[in-house]
């Protein structure tokens, strides 16, 4: 490994964007919330945070990663990209503690890639191998089955802990996008101030 690459200070640059961006998420949740949100909840949220600071963590110390992506014009945008997502989770984190109006439409992001990890893991849950798993595992007792804390309804671990890393999976997708919005740009910019410098 590069001597001047220091992994805790990527670690910790993760642990910092990551947390911030999942925050909205769990604000949202918290605010919809029928009742005390179960800690057994709250711990499937943190393992699934975690799971994305893991993996944000290595893959982007590894030296192929670093110096192909990393730096550059792309490795430029992507940082632009963090940063901007990292900015809008804050004026969301604001949105949903103040409750103020005109900072509503800040949080129609986290909202709709919810809805969307919602939908996709209550789908999969759907799938026969999976209900006949799950019919193995808990008996065949529809009670039963949506009382285990574990791998029952949408609000127990496994599905808690599924839905949360697909949404991350969603937000994710959603600053590669920017990411590449802003490498276009740039390489655009790039070539022209190239055009511009080379002589007739």
């Amino acid at each position: 490994m590069d001597p001047s690459f220091s992994f805790l200070r990527n670690f910790y640059y993760w642990a910092f964007h990551v947390t911030l961006n999942a925050v909205p998420s769990f604000l949202i949740l918290l605010d919809t919330g029928r009742d005390r949100m179960p800690p057994l909840r709250i711990l499937a949220i943190v393992c699934a945070v975690a799971c994305f600071i893991g993996a944000y963590t290595f893959a982007t110390a590894r030296p192929w990663l670093r110096h192909r992506v990393g730096s550059g014009l792309f490795g430029r945008a992507f940082r632009w990209a963090t940063n901007a997502r990292a900015v809008i989770s804050g004026l969301a984190i604001m949105a949903l503690v103040t409750k103020i109006p005109q900072l509503g439409n800040l949080i129609w992001i986290e909202v709709m890639a919810g809805l969307m990890a919602t939908g996709i893991v209550t789908n999969l849950g759907r799938i026969g191998w999976v209900r006949e798993l799950r019919i193995a595992m808990l008996g065949p007792d529809p009670v039963q089955r949506a009382q285990s804390v574990w791998i029952g309804g949408m609000e127990s671990f496994v599905p808690t802990f599924l839905t949360t890393l697909t949404e991350g999976v969603i937000l994710s997708g959603v600053m590669v996008g920017i990411a590449l919005i802003l490498y276009a740009i740039l390489r655009l910019k790039h070539r022209y101030w190239q055009k511009m410098a080379t002589p007739e």
